[in-house]
């Protein structure tokens, strides 16, 4: 019998038999087709489906088809079914003629199936191009060939790419063995003989030479169909040359490894050693010791600090070192850092000649169950902030005595003339009256003058970019048409150049009056060169302690993956001789150290968060709030029910939000984990300024008498037993908030569930 390429394929049974579950639905997801193995699996008749929506048989798929409308690219999706068991489902766009979008091909994996049951199909011609749009386009490579004489009836496109063929006549009309794709006769006879018996879907798996010579891999699934009559065979075929060659690299790789573990015990050793170098050499102060507070060890940088010899040190208990009113005020917190807390605080240690010393301790638990303490002497940082302090108070005394003054000298002016110019010209704060038509100085008063150095004469009817006043012209700009626009400024920052080039700072505050029909502004300028000084330095300084912060947390990695190798190289060398409490401790080990590096990586995210810029930009709520809530829920086991409220759109940095949402998420699905029924609610309002957003559980709750410790690096209200972390989460979240200029704060009730709040800007319009 000679194959004519041009035979009428009934494409409408081929769909029905292709073996596995499959649909075919038109562009706004309407089910226009269904194979046999669907209809078993569901139970339902054809005409049951065909022209319902998608969404009724599987609800999950809604978020894929929405992504499959905006991108016109194939879409995946993964879910439990109630039975328990994993779905997979592809989503795979086909378009007409045109190239325009017309189909959707979904196939479905991993649903339970044991039986193909047989289906009326349709007259419709819509459905004959799309069965045969799906065969042509189908991604797995489909070839039909009669069991009579093996000839190749149709291909697909997949079916000549995988095979290395130029065009179907290089394969249409040719038996299997003519092209080479069985090595013997009798193979194919076993595969039909199969198949009669089963009558199921018969899978392979081998390895093919295309017609180039190449050789792949291929996992096959053949099915026997009747087309016009006659048997064939309907061949399935993927190219799985790819994990056949990466299940060979993972041998190779299991062997790499083995031979690196030598190496790397010796690399262990090597960071052991630096380790101690890098704390004999660090400039703060290390102390070591037992939990009854004995010391154990201390770095020359502690010795020096405290002026007693490391021998001296081993003799004496933190209690010999703490002044005993410090002690008194203050009593160390041994059970809160055996309960896993890191604990920053300042103290006073009395040295070796009996004189204090101002330091800052960084306290935490060791894995190895002993205390570290970071020490830090703060004597000058104290003699900063004294004096930055007693300046901003002298300062704002000053602000509100003049402040005060001019209040009452503004009142005057309106009684006369007179008064207003006594009190114009007896304000020790910088007043002008300046022309907005062209910006020129009508009057200015002597502590103006005072203030940058020029003389009257010079000033009036000048304007103050004539005189060499301005140093930041587009904040003059800006100042200009904030002006105009609201007729005053309050308290705005800037700088300014005197007549001897010094650079100035101060802080202004504008009204505009009218006078004879003409528009006036009235200046009042505070020099606040010191206090900014004064601000430079506090930022100098905690710019340091950040640093510090960062480069204790790098240096603890290397003692940590120390403990951890070293813990388990010896459950491995000696786990035939480890007694069970001895395997315990080696646990408790390994946990301990593990949680420290979380802890330390949180430090460091901590830390490097303060260093980025924010970059704005108008940030689409929902689609934030719905990649979180798909990348929690494909990560954690929990059957946590999320509704999502209206979510309004905002300004802010894109990445930063995401992380705020992801923090705040994952936090009410971890503490409403152990409720029976638990339930997460997200949501948003609108005030006049800003959006107000939310996320409410009904989980472990807090008390609101410790509202105010939530958002602290390390603070938690809750036992790490009963909910694990690291305490940065909400940190991250306020310092991302802070950022952005908004607000964030939370209420919540013991066992009654919590409610997270945080604002942002509104959205700007387009």
């Amino acid at each position: 019998m000679n194959a004519n390429p041009s035979t009428p394929i009934p494409f409408e049974r081929l769909f029905a038999a292709l073996p596995g579950l499959l649909l075919a639905t038109d562009k706004t997801f309407n089910i226009l087709a269904v194979n046999d193995w669907v209809l078993k699996t569901h139970d339902k008749r054809r005409d049951e489906l065909v022209g319902k929506p998608l969404t009724l048989l599987f609800p999950e798929a809604t978020t894929a088809l929405h992504g499959l409308l905006a991108t016109q690219h194939e879409q995946r999706i993964s879910f439990r079914a109630a039975s328990g068991g994993l779905t997979r489902m592809v989503f795979t766009p086909i378009d007409d003629e045109h190239n325009h979008f017309q189909y959707v091909l979904v196939n479905i994996d991993h649903v339970a199936s044991e039986h193909a049951s047989p289906g009326a199909t349709s007259d419709s011609g819509d459905l004959k191009d799309l069965f045969a749009t799906v065969f042509e386009f189908n991604p797995a490579a489909l070839a039909l060939s009669r069991i009579s004489d093996s000839t190749v009836v149709n291909v697909n496109a997949s079916f000549l790419r995988l095979f290395e063929f130029a065009t179907k006549a290089d394969v249409v009309g040719k038996t299997s063995a003519e092209l080479n794709m069985m090595s013997a006769a009798e193979h194919r006879n076993e595969i039909i003989r199969l198949l009669s018996e089963k009558l199921n879907v018969l899978s392979v798996e081998g390895n093919i030479r295309t017609s180039r010579g190449n050789q792949k891999w291929i996992s096959c699934s053949i099915i026997r169909v009747e087309v016009n009559g006659e048997a064939c065979l309907l061949s399935a075929i993927l190219d799985i040359t790819g994990r056949k060659e990466t299940e060979e690299q993972q041998k190779k790789v299991n062997t790499e490894l083995e031979q690196l573990v030598a190496q790397r015990t010796k690399d262990m050793m090597q960071a052991e050693l630096d380790y101690a170098s890098i704390v004999e050499q660090a400039t703060d102060g290390v102390f070591i010791s037992d939990l009854k507070g004995k010391y154990l060890d201390a770095n020359p940088s502690a010795c020096q600090m405290v002026g007693y010899t490391k021998e001296e040190i081993l003799s004496l208990t933190m209690h010999d070192l703490l002044m005993p009113a410090d002690v008194a005020r203050n009593p160390p917190k041994f059970s809160e850092l055996m309960a896993g807390k890191n604990i920053l605080s300042t103290r006073v240690l009395r040295r070796k000649d009996g004189s204090p010393v101002h330091v800052e301790i960084n306290a935490k638990m060791l894995a190895n169950g002993r205390m570290l303490g970071l020490v830090r002497d703060i004597t000058e940082r104290r003699k900063v902030e004294e004096q930055i302090q007693n300046l901003n108070i002298r300062l704002e005394e000053k602000v509100v005595e003049r402040t005060a003054a001019l209040e009452k000298k503004i009142v005057e002016l309106h009684e006369s003339e007179e008064k207003f110019q006594k009190a114009f010209h007896a304000s020790s704060a910088g007043i002008t009256i300046t022309r907005l038509s062209d910006a020129r100085y009508m009057e200015v008063n002597d502590a103006f003058l005072e203030m940058i150095g020029y003389t009257r004469g010079e000033v009036l009817q000048h304007s103050s970019a004539e005189l060499g006043l301005i140093v930041n012209f587009e904040g003059r700009e800006k100042l200009i048409r904030e002006l105009t626009e609201l007729g005053s400024v309050k308290q705005m920052e800037m700088t300014v150049r005197k007549k001897s080039g010094e650079l100035l700072e101060v802080l202004s505050s504008i009204e505009t009056i009218f006078h004879n029909g003409e528009r006036f502004a009235i200046n009042i300028i505070y020099d606040i060169t010191e206090r900014k000084r004064g601000e430079e330095k506090l930022a100098a300084v905690n710019r340091e302690l950040e640093a510090f912060s960062y480069s204790v947390s790098h240096d603890l990695r290397a003692p940590l993956r120390s403990i951890i190798g070293y813990s388990e190289l010896i459950r491995e060398d000696f786990a035939s001789s480890i007694a069970p409490g001895m395997e315990k401790h080696l646990q408790r080990i390994q946990s301990n150290a593990t949680r420290m590096g979380r802890l330390i990586d949180d430090l460091l995210e901590f830390s490097r968060l303060g260093k980025l810029e924010i970059q704005k930009t108008n940030v689409d709520t929902f689609l934030i709030v719905e990649k979180s809530i798909a990348d929690l829920k494909n990560n954690t086991p929990e059957k946590t029910a999320i509704a999502v409220r209206e979510l309004l759109p905002a300004v802010g940095d894109r990445a930063m939000l995401s992380q705020v949402w992801l923090n705040l998420l994952s936090n009410a699905i971890k503490y409403s984990s152990k409720k029976e029924a638990p339930a997460v609610e997200v949501g948003s309002y609108a005030t006049e300024n800003e959006v107000v957003f939310y996320v409410k559980d009904n989980g472990a709750g807090f008390n609101m008498e410790f509202a105010a410790k939530l958002f602290g690096v390390f603070q938690r209200l809750h036992r790490p037993s009963d909910f694990e972390g690291t305490g940065v989460g909400l940190a991250l979240v306020k310092r991302i908030i802070d950022k952005h200029g908004g607000r964030v704060w939370a209420e919540g009730e013991e066992e009654q569930g919590a409610t997270f709040y945080f604002s942002l800007p509104k959205a700007q319009d387009a």
